[in-house]
């Protein structure tokens, strides 16, 4: 019954709040699949659920089975909500962070592809995510490129005062510095001050 479906959510909601991560992960764990059964994938409840379960997983750090909800929910999310969608964007943003590496789906290269060329200073905000993950990963080279297109895009979107533009040419800076591109990061540095 979608009652009892929703009443399972709002549990889990609270014993996750309350701390009890074990709890909160059996009830949905169980109710996404049962939204599934009833409303079917391309629906906003089952979305909704599905994104609350990867964000459950990730926090217990169970990022395989986070990993694993994103990839199911992201093609129906786009579907549904649109790629700008908040839900998509998050899943997105999970996956791209719960991923073992940086071979990612096609559908979800795409995504990246159109964020990166996005002015949509949410969308944007996955993609400084993704530069972050290249810096922690040692792809410095990849990190200041996506960094370089990410300052010049929020200097436009945002202007020079925004902490959008000030993060992405703070990462610039940092992974110029480690390229030993040092001409650039000091060129990059007296932007940022």
């Amino acid at each position: 019954d979608p009652d009892t479906l929703n009443s399972m959510q709002d549990l889990a909601s609270l014993k996750a709040s309350l701390g009890d991560m074990q709890s909160a992960l059996v009830l949905l764990g169980n109710a996404a699949p049962a939204l599934e059964s009833v409303f079917g994938m391309q629906n906003e409840r089952t979305l909704h659920a599905m994104n609350k379960l990867s964000l459950l997983y990730q926090t217990a750090g169970q990022d395989k089975d986070s990993h694993a909800a994103c990839s199911k929910a992201i093609p129906p999310c786009k579907t549904v909500f649109g790629i700008n969608g908040s839900v998509t964007r998050e899943l997105v943003m999970r996956y791209i962070q719960t991923s073992e590496g940086f071979d990612f789906d096609t559908e979800v290269k795409d995504i990246i592809k159109e964020y990166q060329q996005s002015r949509d200073p949410d969308a944007l905000r996955v993609v400084h995510r993704l530069g972050r993950l290249y810096m922690d990963a040692g792809l410095n080279r990849d990190a200041s490129e996506l960094f370089q297109g990410l300052y010049e895009d929020f200097l436009a979107i945002k202007g020079t005062e925004a902490p959008e533009t000030f993060d992405a040419l703070s990462a610039l800076c940092v992974s110029r510095e480690h390229l030993d591109g040092i001409e650039q990061a000091i060129h990059s540095y007296k932007s940022l001050v």
